[in-house]
């Protein structure tokens, strides 16, 4: 497997040779053919040469090799960016876009970021989530507004997130909670700068709260925090960006490299390899071998 993606209650990986692969709840989102029912083990999808994927609430996007993206799924509002809202079964390429190079599926909306380091999106729009300046839904793929130079990009439930070549984080959609780290809780339908946040080289948008990882290996994270999500020690949400702490709540987290962020818990990859999580754990989210919450990452039983 060289790539892996979950959605609301479904997943995907990728293998090396360019196959796919879907389980979990399907209800006709897995893109099996002749399936809707739930799927308790790995099965192949109908698609190939494909590198990465990303997986939504109930919609799915692959990018393959040749940098095509192609979507299958539900479609109720233009999620698959296929200029209809058709419901999709199967794997059908979206036309209207070439040369892409990330993908990101927020609950009912998706982000694909250009060869020419802009972003466009398609979707549910009433927040703003596609940062075209409207909140208008589009069937079909508008480019955010103002926004150049992008290296990555992450979709929340609401929200969108993307990481600039000159390392500062910008964000737009639903910001009821924070989650946009501008220190308001006004949504926005156009880009907005995260506020003092440099040198960020990792991003990740989870529900409703949002993290990113600095140069120097520091972990921040702003939004919604009524689990302990954003690992400073408080279940206070916060409007802006807030170090993540060490477990032992003394020093901040260190020797970060990447984060993933889950529907209200926060997991997080160290340099030397080992996994720490903080947040929600009503279900063993966090890899502890028990089912309480934490308010600052704590190591995985791995």
């Amino acid at each position: 497997v060289s790539a892996v993606s979950a959605g609301s209650s479904h997943a995907l990986a990728v293998k090396k040779d360019g196959t796919v692969w879907g389980w979990g709840g399907n209800s006709g989102v897995l893109g099996i053919s002749g399936s809707s029912s739930y799927e308790p083990s790995p099965v192949q999808i109908d698609i190939s040469n494909v590198s990465v994927v990303a997986a939504g609430r109930i919609h799915n996007l692959a990018l393959k090799n040749n940098k095509t993206v192609w979507s299958w799924g539900y479609n109720i509002d233009g999620q698959l960016a296929d200029g209809t809202t058709t419901y999709s079964p199967l794997p059908s390429q979206i036309t209207s876009l070439s040369n892409i190079k990330a993908i990101a599926a927020g609950d009912d909306f998706s982000l694909f970021l250009k060869n020419d380091n802009t972003v466009v999106g398609a979707g549910y729009n009433s927040n703003g989530e596609l940062g075209d300046g409207t909140n208008t839904s589009n069937s079909s793929p508008v480019a955010v507004s103002g926004l150049s130079n992008v290296k990555a990009i992450a979709a929340g439930a609401n929200h969108s997130v993307a990481l600039k070549n000159d390392g500062t984080m910008w964000a737009w959609g639903k910001n009821d909670l924070g989650q946009l780290g501008d220190g308001t809780t006004t949504s926005q339908n156009v880009p907005v700068q995260v506020s003092g946040l440099t040198n960020v080289v990792a991003i990740d948008a989870g529900d409703s709260h949002t993290l990113a990882v600095k140069s120097d290996g520091s972990v921040w994270a702003w939004g919604y925090n009524y689990y302990g999500q954003l690992g400073n020690g408080t279940t206070e949400s916060s409007y802006s960006p807030i170090q993540v702490l060490s477990s032992d709540e003394a020093s901040y987290f260190s020797s970060a490299i990447a984060t993933s962020a889950g529907y209200h818990h926060t997991i997080i990859l160290k340099s030397d390899g080992t996994v720490w999580g903080c947040g929600w754990n009503t279900y063993g989210e966090l890899g502890l071998s028990d089912t309480i919450d934490r308010s600052t990452p704590n190591k995985a039983s791995l």
